[in-house]
């Protein structure tokens, strides 16, 4: 009986660092699953940068060729 104990505590302590590698395993691939959305995230905001630096663009060319036009009627109906 004196001599089970020791063993007992020994395999108690392997049974411990199995789960403990198990769980050191699951926070790397959490990890690792959050970089990849991370990078996914930044991805998508990237593109939606784009899209709408594009769209102030377009806008900001739409305002300029209706103030050209403006422009150019006031001209024309002054003139008549």
């Amino acid at each position: 009986m004196i001599n089970s104990r020791p063993l007992t505590a020994i395999e108690d302590q392997r049974k411990e660092i199995v789960d403990l590698k198990a769980l050191l395993q699951k926070a790397y691939d959490d990890i690792v699953e959050i970089r990849n959305m991370y990078e996914e995230l930044r991805k998508d905001k990237k593109i939606l940068m784009k899209q709408w630096a594009s769209r102030y663009c377009d806008h900001h060319k739409l305002l300029l060729t209706l103030h050209y036009l403006n422009e150019n009627l006031c001209i024309r109906i002054l003139s008549l």
